[in-house]
């Protein structure tokens, strides 16, 4: 819609439509409850912590506030021109219309701000103030001027309430701590050594970090993260020229700390199978070559070589070759002596008949010496006996020296 003047002497307003700047129906609705719902959100109040708050008069001779709120909330008093302010760290919903009848000789009038966040409180005469807060309680004691002795404390009641939550907070931080260390991963320790570096490897959880810090031969290391650390599986795991100082183990990291030498450096690194620390040895000095004398002359080389002596036989190296042992010669096997064995004649009966003893005895004494009746085969065999061995007698023989 734009408008227009009518000529002069005219009361009239023309208004026409302007089709090019006619919004549709559906963005004019949605910009309208856009607007609705910015307003609504800017007038609502923020949502405010109740608290109920008594006063009572002590027996000392003090006046003391009693909030109680139904979370923690922060509190802050001061005292100004004879107005007790006392803010709160959150908007707090507070019935102060009967402070001044339960403390009438202390609060005449009593307010609370706007927004909630905090209570004014003119009192009758100078009052100090003092606050004290024991979890969702807060008590405020307004005491005379020349108040003297200790300041008052919390009710016994209100003591007893703490002591029993501390003792179960600290129950409850005792399980958590054994549960967390129980859940705790082990560091594992492993080394490799090669001839320039010694190598560390930390078996821990993938996104570990490690921060080594090297100081004149002491290497500390700081995990950041809590480990459960075994010193005596570490010893037996470091390599030689490397101790265990000590390790310690807070809620947030762990620590180890190393002896090395001195002139070693350090770097660290990923791997895939862990944290990787190589300790860097000294490279070893360069070896220095001695310098050689100059060459002598030619002339003086000659003239020395002539008048040397000649040079002494060098005692041979080499090892003397074993004589050949001596080849034995068999001797000649020894003649045997003479058998003397002594030949049996056998003597056959005339008689068919079986032998009798007698005969038998008598054979066998023929066996041994020739008959007593041949003289001549006597002697014949006699002399014949201790040279040569007697030839078998046949049986024609012993017949004709039977006949004999």
């Amino acid at each position: 819609m734009i408008g227009a003047v009518c000529p002069a002497g005219s009361d009239h307003v023309v208004l026409r439509e302007c089709p090019a700047l006619r919004l549709p129906r559906s963005l004019a609705f949605g910009i309208a409850l856009s607007a609705l719902v910015a307003a609504a959100g800017l007038a609502a109040p923020a949502l405010a912590a109740s608290a109920t708050m008594r006063g009572e008069v002590m027996p000392p001779g003090f006046g003391r506030l009693s909030l109680t709120f139904d979370e923690p909330t922060p509190t802050r008093i001061r005292v100004s021109n004879g107005v007790l302010v006392v803010a709160f760290g959150t908007s707090v919903k507070v019935d102060v219309a009967r402070i001044a009848r339960e403390l009438p000789t202390y609060v005449s009038v009593a307010r609370v701000d706007p927004d909630g966040r905090g209570m004014r409180l003119a009192l009758t005469r100078p009052y100090r103030a003092n606050l004290i807060e024991a979890g969702e309680r807060a008590f405020i004691d307004l005491l005379p001027e020349n108040w003297q002795g200790v300041v008052p404390g919390p009710p016994a009641e209100v003591l007893a309430d703490i002591s029993e939550r501390l003792r179960v907070a600290e129950a409850k931080a005792r399980e958590a701590a054994r549960a967390a260390l129980q859940s705790r991963r082990a560091l594992g320790v492993r080394s490799a050594s090669l001839p320039t570096l010694e190598r560390l490897i930390f078996d821990v959880a993938p996104e570990t970090n490690l921060k080594p810090e090297l100081a004149n031969g002491e290497l500390t290391l700081t995990f950041d993260r809590p480990m459960t650390v075994d010193p005596a599986a570490v010893r037996n795991a470091l390599p030689d020229g490397i101790a265990l100082r000590g390790q310690e183990t807070t809620a947030g990291a762990t620590t180890l700390a190393l002896k090395v030498p001195k002139d070693w450096q350090v770097r660290s690194f990923r791997d895939e199978d862990g944290l990787l620390l190589d300790l860097l040895k000294p490279a070893p000095p360069p070896a220095v070559a001695l310098p050689q004398p100059p060459a002598p002359a030619p002339e003086l080389a000659a003239a020395t070589a002539a008048a040397a002596p000649p040079p002494a036989a060098a005692p041979s190296t080499d090892t003397p070759l074993p004589r050949p042992r001596p080849r034995l010669r068999r001797r000649p096997p020894r003649p045997q002596p003479p058998s003397r064995r002594r030949w049996s004649i056998p003597i056959r009966s005339r008689s068919r008949s079986r032998p009798t003893a007698r005969s038998s005895i008598s054979a066998s004494r023929a066996g041994r010496e020739p008959p007593a009746s041949s003289r001549a085969a006597w002697r014949h065999w006699s002399s014949t006996r201790a040279t040569r061995s007697t030839p078998p007698i046949s049986r024609a023989s012993c017949r004709r020296s039977s006949r004999m």
